[in-house]
C-alpha cells in the first residue's frame, strides 16, 4: 500500500465548510482528485478495497469521456464520478481526425514509433501541437458534456484535477486549487478554466476574484529593511 502525508485545507463550498486534500509534488494525484470530489459532494464513506496510486489514462480521442477501460479506472465508475479529458482533434482537420480514428493514446504512440506507419507524421503533428493535452474543441466538449453543478475529475497534462461546472459570470469551468503551496491561502480555492493557452485567474470560495496573502511581499520588505540597517 502507498503511505503518504498530505495537508488538508478548509474551504467554503455552497455555504458549507469543507476540508479538501492538497497535492504535493509526488502525491497520488488521481486519488486526491477523487477524494476532493467526494468531499465536495459530502459523501463521507468510500470503499478502501481498491487502492489508486498512479493511473495511466488510456484515453481515446472521439469524446471527452472516451477512455480505454482499465481495472484502475473502474474506481471512478464504482464511486459514480465522471472522468473527463479535453484532448480532442478539431473536426475541421478531417485528415488528422481520420488518422486518429478509434486509437488509444498508447496505440497512437506505437504508430508514431513505427517508421512504416502511413499516418506517422500526422499523428506526431497532433501530439506536438497539443502537448498540454487540451484543445479548443476539447474544451467546448467539456462545457457541453458536463452538467451544471457537476463535480468530476479531469485528466490533463498527465495530472488529475477536480473540475466543477458552475455559472459564474462568463466562466463555466473551474479547477479546484489543491496544490499544497496554497494550503495557507484561504482566498485561493478555485482556478478559472476557460481557455487553452494556460491563462487563468484564482477565485475564492464564493467564486469572486481571490488574491494571495501579502506575506511574501512583507517578508521581502523586511529583508530589504534589515539589509539597509
Amino acid at each position: 500500500s502507498l503511505l503518504c502525508t498530505v495537508q488538508v485545507k478548509s474551504i467554503q463550498f455552497n455555504s458549507a465548510k469543507v476540508s479538501i486534500v492538497t497535492q504535493n509534488a509526488n502525491g497520488p494525484c488521481p486519488l486526491i482528485a477523487l477524494v476532493n470530489v467526494l468531499a465536495l459532494k459530502d459523501r463521507r464513506r468510500t470503499s478502501a478495497d481498491e487502492t489508486c496510486q498512479y493511473v495511466l489514462a488510456c484515453g481515446k480521442f472521439r469524446h471527452v469521456t472516451d477512455f480505454e477501460f482499465t481495472p484502475a479506472l473502474s474506481l471512478f465508475d464504482l464511486l459514480r464520478v465522471n472522468l473527463y479529458h479535453g484532448w480532442l482533434p478539431d473536426p475541421q482537420f478531417v485528415e488528422i481526425q481520420n488518422a486518429i480514428g478509434d486509437l488509444t493514446y498508447n496505440q497512437l504512440v506505437e504508430r508514431i514509433c513505427d517508421d512504416n506507419s502511413v499516418n506517422r507524421l500526422l499523428l506526431q503533428e497532433f501530439l506536438l501541437e497539443n502537448v498540454t493535452q487540451l484543445t479548443y474543441h476539447g474544451l467546448v466538449g467539456l462545457m457541453e458534456a458536463m452538467r451544471d453543478g457537476e463535480l468530476a475529475v479531469l485528466f490533463r497534462n498527465n495530472h488529475f484535477h477536480t473540475i466543477h461546472k458552475r455559472k459564474v459570470a462568463t466562466d463555466l469551468l473551474f479547477l479546484l486549487v489543491s496544490d499544497s503551496g496554497y494550503v495557507n491561502e484561504p482566498s485561493i480555492v478555485w482556478e478559472s478554466f476557460n481557455n487553452v493557452d494556460g491563462s487563468s485567474i484564482f477565485l475564492a470560495s464564493d467564486f469572486t476574484v481571490g488574491s494571495p496573502r501579502a506575506t511574501t511581499t512583507q517578508q521581502t520588505e523586511q529583508t530589504v529593511s534589515t539589509d539597509a540597517e
